[in-house]
């Protein structure tokens, strides 16, 4: 997965206007959408949300189809920015209001790095490849085809790859950066609630980190946002 930075081209002060701008989130119900109230409330911002859900009616709202024809969410309004896809949304709302908790994407350039790598791994490996696997096959089979081969096999390459962050958790630190919650750990509590939902069960050493993510008050109150 690419990570790209687009230059606005925007003057101090059509940036300024676009920071104190509400920023709009059309999204609900599906752990991606999770992800974006997520960041959201760790960062304290007051957002509004239009709660579009996959699948149904909702995505064929007119205001809706015109921010996004693709019918994906999340989708990020935010002053003259339209932004979809998850880890995306997430980078820029954690640069874009780092003043609010810095932590989430560390200055360090060797840290960064790790939270961008962490990200693509999770992305690519344990949501595209493995979970959305076991969903096109497993719940959306009568738009995909049934296909139990596949979602064995996409279990099975999920609880492989997933071993990785779990020799992290195992050695010791609290978080996927050693003391400090980031942006990958917010992916990587949504790919493990997503592989529950599956049916994929989630290996115990990842007990004690799932537990502690979900006594977090930011993620408490994105549970909130996100399934009204």
């Amino acid at each position: 997965m690419n990570w790209t930075c687009v230059h606005t081209g925007k003057t101090g002060d059509l940036m300024a206007r676009d920071m104190l701008s509400k920023p709009l989130l059309w999204g609900v119900g599906t752990v991606r959408t999770l992800r974006a109230h997520w960041v959201l409330n760790e960062l304290g911002i007051d957002y509004e949300t239009q709660p579009v859900k996959p699948r149904t009616d909702t995505m064929e709202r007119a205001d809706f189809l015109a921010v996004n024809p693709d019918k994906k969410v999340p989708v990020l309004q935010h002053g003259d920015l339209t932004l979809v896809e998850s880890s995306a949304i997430m980078i820029y709302l954690a640069e874009t209001y780092a003043d609010r908790a810095p932590g989430l994407i560390p200055q360090d350039r060797i840290q960064r790095a790790r939270v961008f790598e962490w990200m693509s791994f999770i992305s690519t490996e344990l949501d595209a490849a493995s979970l959305y696997t076991i969903r096109k096959h497993q719940d959306l089979e009568h738009i995909y085809g049934s296909a139990p081969i596949a979602v064995d096999s996409a279990g099975d390459y999920f609880l492989r790859m997933v071993r990785k962050p779990a020799r992290v958790l195992v050695s010791g630190q609290r978080y996927l950066l050693g003391d400090q919650f980031t942006l990958p750990d917010i992916l990587l509590f949504t790919c493990l609630r997503f592989a529950d939902r599956m049916g994929v069960q989630r290996p115990a050493e990842f007990d004690t980190y799932y537990n502690m993510l979900a006594e977090r008050p930011a993620f408490q109150a994105a549970e909130r946002a996100n399934y009204p």
